[in-house]
């Protein structure tokens, strides 16, 4: 027996059993499909639920999983609840070389946060038995996979979670550095480490100060970002008015970095910890003062012209836009110039109008 239902062109109508039994199959995979995905986003709420309710002992029925949040910018976030323990991974780097690995651990009490190089060579570390410091993090951890269970995509971006049943073993590269007792012991060596290299240069011992200065040097340029010199733990810049090639990131930056309520990265102060690799401004920092002065040294006519620019978006222009355009051609598109009245390469441009290289102007 056929059926004469609808049938695809060039291909003969299926038996009537045989049809009936791919729809029963399809049922039964969608209903298994459903019930798995009704499992995981249950397991997932029960696991943010236990992280809400506070520290210590209430984290330990709380399931264990592992969430991966792949950056656009290459970096990758490793989010980590199990066995009482929640942590978190940033690398830095790309899979295949990886530059570096901040891994931030609590058991509930107390926090542990430490810096490896891409080789697994811890180079910093600091413990924290600080309750404030580790409700922040947790708090912070909870907001994070709220934003994946409630499917934000701006927050969210590329992640993917595994739930872990509860006799699953972790993975050996996260087992690896999720036992909390071992973390302690090697931070607690690492600073018995850096107090003989500075007692070394302080007897003047050459080879303690290179070493010193080495491992500063590696995670100062780890944690800045590229085309800047004040984005990151601390600032390289050789002068105030000196920028990166990203010179409008590098103001805000260093704006941050001259407010007076602020917290360095990975410093207590006013009676809080910041866990984060970047310095924490209090909100009043990023008020802009008024452009009066600013606006008097910019073209008439134009948003884009003149010491710093006053379009509030990319597609705006002044009353004579061809002037605009090129100005702001040179502003958004020129990798190598230097903005008026600031130094750079070496070079300070005493003019209200930004430099550039030739090859900019080339069409």
């Amino acid at each position: 027996m056929y059926l004469s239902s609808p049938s695809v062109r060039g291909l003969p109508a299926l038996p009537a059993v045989l049809l009936v039994a791919l729809v029963g199959l399809l049922q039964t995979l969608q209903a298994r499909g459903a019930r798995h995905l009704e499992d995981f986003e249950q397991g997932l709420s029960n696991s943010l639920s236990g992280l809400g309710q506070g520290l210590g002992p209430a984290l330990s029925p709380v399931r264990s999983f592992i969430a991966t949040d792949a950056l656009a910018d290459g970096e990758r976030e490793r989010r980590i609840h199990a066995h009482g323990i929640t942590a978190k991974e940033t690398t830095i780097g790309t899979a295949d070389k990886p530059q570096l690995h901040l891994r931030q651990v609590t058991d509930g009490r107390h926090f542990v946060q430490l810096i490896y190089s891409g080789a697994e060579e811890l180079r910093d570390c600091e413990y924290v038995e600080h309750e404030p410091s580790v409700r922040a993090f947790l708090q912070a951890f909870h907001d994070d996979m709220e934003a994946v269970r409630h499917g934000s995509a701006s927050e969210a971006r590329n992640v993917t979670v595994r739930v872990l049943g509860d006799d699953e073993a972790l993975p050996d590269d996260v087992a690896a550095w999720l036992d909390y007792p071992r973390l302690r012991a090697d931070c607690e060596r690492n600073h018995q480490e850096m107090r003989r290299l500075v007692d070394g240069h302080e007897r003047g011992e050459e080879a303690a100060k290179h070493e010193l200065e080495r491992r500063k040097r590696s995670l100062q340029d780890a944690f800045m970002a590229p085309g800047t010199k004040w984005c990151g733990r601390h600032h390289r810049a050789d002068a105030y008015s000196s920028l990166g090639a990203f010179s409008r990131t590098d103001r805000c930056c260093r704006r941050h970095d001259q407010c007076k309520m602020a917290i360095p990265a990975f410093h207590t102060k006013f009676g809080l910890f910041n866990y984060r690799p970047f310095t924490l401004s209090y909100c009043g920092c990023d008020k802009r003062r008024k452009r009066d002065l600013l606006d008097a040294m910019r073209v008439p006519g134009t948003k884009w012209c003149g010491k710093g620019f006053s379009a509030t978006s990319y597609k705006q222009l002044g009353a004579f836009s061809r002037v605009d355009r090129c100005c702001r051609h040179h502003d958004m598109g020129c990798r190598h110039y230097i903005g008026a009245l600031e130094e750079k390469y070496g070079l300070f441009n005493w003019r209200v109008n930004t430099v550039m290289h030739c090859s900019c102007d080339r069409r």
